[in-house]
């Protein structure tokens, strides 16, 4: 992921985390048999946050990850701990699914899932809500959906939703029917878009190719999407600019004129860092005035990097100056 760097030193600090399923498995870690869980969260972001992804997804193709999998292991006996381990980040949800089941299986044929609900502690004597066998064609008829999904447009204008069963995929803007993935039938449904819109086609997710190359319902709806798509990103470029315009401005009245110092410092460090990443080190786009503004407070930062990097003060200064959004 291009922008996951910006993200974890920069964003991920204001993401608020909604704990949406726990999915569990049982392995062998260092000879000792053990539960481990993924916790799947919703990222939510700021609203600023929420535009740059957009912002990046349109430009580069990658957005920031809107779910992340926290890691939990224990081990397999009455009253073990958890002990939390890192956090995986994905597009969507039934991205993470994947992940989370790819790690399961390494290399056997099948492997056991055990679905809890979020908030729930379990004990490994009790019976999991929800026991499901994954098995190496379940991930790749999942990875075929989504990436049948993708050419409707990045998970920032497309919400996926889903269980390793069924994939739902709504693209923004029209008011299109969501597309039904059946992955245990391993068909795809697609509503027309012309008519009344009720007619529905249904076919092999196998062989979604041919489908959109021969068949009109599915070729329509694409292109319905697509065209919809395109002017989701030029709206959400737009929107970016303008919140970004905003913020600089509002940024430098509260300033008032005092120096960049201490927490000021720390807010307009994490604030460049945003605008770098969306706008490149030029911050092209934007209007003079506002342009102007965040190139001084750069040079500012620039001015005060080898105080602050040296004493480790300030995360984000190391990459604000260092970050390879300056190669970009």
């Amino acid at each position: 992921m291009r922008d996951l760097n910006v993200f974890e030193a920069v964003v991920e600090t204001s993401v608020e985390r909604i704990p949406l399923v726990d999915v569990r498995c049982f392995d062998v870690v260092d000879d000792r048999e053990c539960e481990i869980s993924h916790v799947v969260y919703r990222n939510v972001f700021t609203e600023f946050d929420q535009k740059l992804s957009r912002h990046l997804a349109a430009v580069t193709g990658v957005g920031f990850p809107t779910v992340t999998a926290s890691i939990r292991i224990r081990e397999r006996r009455p009253n073990a701990k958890w002990q939390a381990g890192r956090g995986l980040h994905f597009p969507s949800v039934p991205h993470a699914l994947r992940g989370i089941a790819a790690r399961a299986l390494k290399g056997r044929e099948m492997a056991e899932m055990f679905i809890h609900a979020p908030d729930s502690d379990m004990m490994v004597e009790e019976a999991p809500a929800h026991r499901q066998e994954i098995r190496k064609g379940d991930i790749g008829a999942l990875s075929t959906a989504l990436e049948f999904c993708a050419l409707f447009g990045e998970p920032d204008f497309v919400d996926l939703s889903g269980d390793y069963d069924i994939l739902m995929a709504q693209p923004a803007g029209l008011d299109l029917k969501p597309i039904t993935v059946d992955l245990y039938r391993g068909s795809v449904s697609v509503y027309g878009v012309h008519g009344d819109g009720k007619d529905v086609f249904e076919g092999p997710i196998f062989d979604y190719k041919r489908l959109m190359l021969e068949n009109a319902t599915v070729r329509g709806y694409l292109a319905s999407a697509r065209h919809t798509l395109a002017a989701a990103k030029e709206d959400a470029v737009h929107s970016f600019r303008s919140a970004a315009e905003t913020r600089i401005l509002n940024f430098d009245r509260a300033l008032a004129g005092r120096p960049l110092e201490n927490y000021r410092l720390e807010a307009v460090i994490s604030l460049v860092a945003r605008l770098k990443a969306g706008l490149g080190d030029s911050l092209c786009g934007l209007s003079e005035d506002a342009q102007i503004t965040a190139l001084d407070w750069s040079d500012s930062i620039e001015r005060a990097a080898g105080s602050v990097a040296a004493s480790g003060t300030f995360s984000t200064l190391d990459y604000l100056l260092r970050g390879p959004h300056r190669a970009a």
